[in-house]
């Protein structure tokens, strides 16, 4: 079979778990001999972001930066034409955009210069439940596009939604979880754990809760804090940290004020894997989720976790986790957090790690997208935006 060399990597958030995906991916490729460019955006970035663009320039790759936001802009026309001549630059054999944004440039872009594109949506915007024009218009441009490239969903949910409500046939899409590095993100001792504590800030003795999650309608800030609230009435020991930025942190602060010294919030953190390492526990209260990252890397560290039963966080649901907590309200959410709090006394270690390693490691995950790939450059030019055939299904 004839691999692709040249990859192109579409993006538009530079922090995150989207972007956590995307880094990884590259990573992967270029330590398996790709040569990988870059089309990114530093309206959101990172440390991280750099970082990555020097890694990818240091084995071969072209980078450009593309200045392009989540939300639809007046300067998107002007990307794309960048975008367009970017891709005849690098003479890329594949495009692959990830995020709803980098998604509509690198489907069009792929369609205009004839080349195999994938898609991977990190959780559509529409299969929020709550009506409003902006998730109608996001979902008109993904029924719009669906037959564009080949969709990677990297949930049963995700697959689902683009299955019955954009109507993507199987066979232009892919189930594909997410990957999380099992060597970042490991359990510690209890030295080790009280070490990390005290270099990020956070008081030794407490029970530790901790959040990976933007300030975002989707991410649900307000529920994480109501509950937290609720948790730290009824016990004195229990203490929040957060990762996170945007633009509902300004409204939640006054809960913060409430709480006093009871949370701390990290607007970004180079290295999250050592925030998971000093918690006793991970929620996330999402409104929904493609696959979350933060969770796997929960897993990876062996957290218990609590999550709001919603699509994409239900993934878990059915692998046999010992430690997994689900509620659909607020008031249950209380319920397992309780629950959650009263097993830490008795000091069970979960088996999240044991049950996620073979499911969602670096290899697993991005090996199966490298697959996807290689079929795809294999058909040639006659086939590239026609239905692609492979062993990964497109649901699940």
């Amino acid at each position: 079979m004839k691999h692709a060399k040249h990859i192109l990597q579409i993006f538009e958030p530079g922090v995150d778990g989207a972007f956590r995906h995307v880094e990884g991916l590259v990573r992967y490729l270029i330590a398996n001999g790709k040569v990988v460019h870059l089309a990114y955006s530093s309206n959101r970035d990172s440390d991280q972001l750099y970082q990555l663009v020097n890694f990818a320039e240091q084995h071969g790759g072209r980078t450009i930066d593309l200045k392009i936001g989540p939300q639809p802009g007046l300067s998107d026309p002007a990307a794309l034409y960048r975008l367009l001549n970017f891709v005849r630059a690098t003479s890329a054999d594949i495009l692959h955009a990830h995020s709803s944004k980098a998604g509509v440039l690198g489907r069009v872009a792929a369609k205009i210069h004839s080349l195999p594109c994938f898609y991977t949506p990190h959780a559509y915007y529409g299969m929020t439940d709550a009506a409003g024009l902006k998730r109608n218009l996001f979902r008109g441009v993904e029924k719009l596009l669906a037959g564009w490239g080949h969709s990677l969903n990297v949930s049963a949910e995700e697959s689902e939604f683009a299955e019955h409500v954009l109507k993507i046939p199987p066979e232009q899409r892919s189930l594909i979880a997410n990957g999380v590095s099992f060597a970042d993100f490991t359990p510690v001792s209890a030295a080790e754990k009280r070490g990390l504590r005290r270099s990020l800030g956070l008081p030794e003795d407490a029970r530790i809760l901790c959040s990976v999650a933007r300030f975002s309608y989707q991410k649900n800030p307000q529920q994480t804090y109501a509950v937290f609230q609720e948790l730290a009435s009824r016990y004195n020991d229990v203490f929040l940290a957060h990762i996170g930025s945007g633009e509902l942190k300004a409204s939640i602060m006054p809960v913060v004020a409430n709480l006093k010294d009871r949370v701390k919030i990290f607007d970004y953190m180079a290295n999250p894997a050592e925030l998971y390492q000093a918690s006793d526990g991970f929620l996330l209260t999402s409104r929904y989720e493609g696959m979350p990252l933060s969770v796997l890397e929960a897993m990876a560290t062996n957290l218990p976790i609590i999550l709001t039963d919603v699509p994409g966080n239900q993934s878990f649901a059915g692998l046999g986790l010992d430690q997994l907590y689900y509620g659909r309200t607020s008031e249950e959410l209380c319920a397992r957090l309780v629950e959650w709090r009263q097993s830490l006394d008795a000091h069970p270690t979960p088996n999240h790690r044991t049950v996620a390693e073979p499911l969602f490691s670096h290899q697993v995950s991005y090996g199966a997208v490298a697959e996807l790939y290689a079929a795809a450059h294999a058909l040639g030019s006659r086939l590239r935006h026609e239905p692609l055939h492979t062993g990964h299904g497109g649901s699940s």
